[in-house]
């Protein structure tokens, strides 16, 4: 019996060493947290196209709710916003206060969104006169997107802009497109129109 263990002890010496078999990655967790880096590539895809604002709380000018009109638009890499806002910063007097400008934009993975002047005016001054920002000019915003909501506040606490998206609107007067409303809600068809075209 020895003889024969011999033989079979040294084929194994010379075998090749088997590969431990190669596993599966384990699969994520259900319900886990979501890694800041997924979270910022879902806030800047969900930041792309038109919104439009619905309030606006600028202690500085005296702004504080609906006082305000403005759009922002959001395309990869750069936006344009403009505001329009109906101030008390004397009693018993209303100012009206502007700024619009175009700028690059980029949302960092900490949840802020900075942004550098390429263009824009405003009157934001002491005399109320119009003045032309300087281009490089960096702001930044903590940012909320919900759906169609949007919250832009000033990292310095100047500012909270609260936006609605704006859905898919057809060109005044015309006849394709889809029927909708200033707000993109659908606008029904008239009373013996009948189906509207798609």
């Amino acid at each position: 019996m020895r003889f024969l263990l011999a033989p079979l002890t040294l084929a194994l010496a010379f075998a090749q060493p088997q590969k431990p078999a190669v596993q599966d990655p384990p699969a994520p967790p259900v319900g886990g947290f979501e890694s800041a880096q997924l979270r910022g590539d879902r806030v800047r895809e969900s930041l792309l196209g038109a919104w439009q604002l619905t309030r606006g709380e600028i202690p500085a000018l005296g702004v504080a709710g609906g006082g305000v009109a403005g759009y922002a638009i959001f395309i990869e890499g750069y936006m344009s916003m403009e505001v329009h806002a109906q101030g008390k910063t004397v009693p018993d007097s209303q100012d009206s206060f502007f700024q619009t400008g175009t700028h690059r934009w980029k949302y960092e993975d900490t949840g802020v969104l900075e942004t550098f002047s390429l263009i824009g005016t405003h009157n934001v001054t002491d005399d109320e006169e119009y003045e032309f920002e300087q281009p490089g000019a960096r702001r930044a915003y903590k940012v909320q997107v919900d759906g169609d909501r949007l919250v832009l506040e000033r990292a310095d606490r100047s500012a909270r802009l609260n936006f609605m998206r704006l859905g898919k609107l057809r060109y005044p007067d015309d006849k394709d497109g889809p029927g909708v409303d200033f707000f993109g809600r659908p606008i029904p068809p008239a009373e013996g129109e009948g189906k509207k075209r798609k």
